[in-house]
């Protein structure tokens, strides 16, 4: 999904940018729908991240503010320190985090590619060959 999204959304802001728009609105419509669904699913990693840091700051006021039994506040000890040398995050087998900070990258990436590709694209308007032809004459 994310690598369709990326795929998706650069050549449909690709299209779009260079003029060439021979019936590209159903393919970015479908860069949004797809865009959407992955921005939901990176929001829902976002929640799981801020959860996990709530979780482990109410863990330390619990130990804190209440008389526990040694064996309970061992275990919420354990847990806390776990949250916080772990946390907890949504992840793609360990590869990707499934957060805000990925739609960071991929819109950085997007961007750039864009760039690159536009500039390096060669041009389709004859306009130049006539303004350097013209100026060529005017020098003779």
């Amino acid at each position: 999904m994310v690598l369709s999204t990326f795929l998706a959304t650069t050549t449909s802001l690709y299209i779009r940018l260079t003029n060439r728009d021979d019936g590209s609105n159903l393919a970015l419509a479908w860069s949004v729908l797809v865009a959407i669904m992955l921005l939901v699913v990176l929001h829902a990693g976002e929640l799981v991240k801020r959860e996990s840091r709530c979780t482990t700051e109410l863990t330390q006021r619990i130990l804190i503010h209440h008389e526990l039994p040694p064996v309970l506040r061992q275990e919420v000890r354990s847990f806390s320190r776990q949250l916080l040398h772990q946390g907890l995050r949504v992840s793609v087998y360990g590869f990707l985090q499934l957060d805000y900070s990925m739609l960071q990258g991929m819109i950085g990436s997007v961007t750039t590619y864009l760039i690159m590709v536009i500039q390096l694209s060669p041009e389709e308007n004859d306009n130049s060959e006539d303004v350097h032809a013209g100026s060529a004459a005017t020098k003779t």
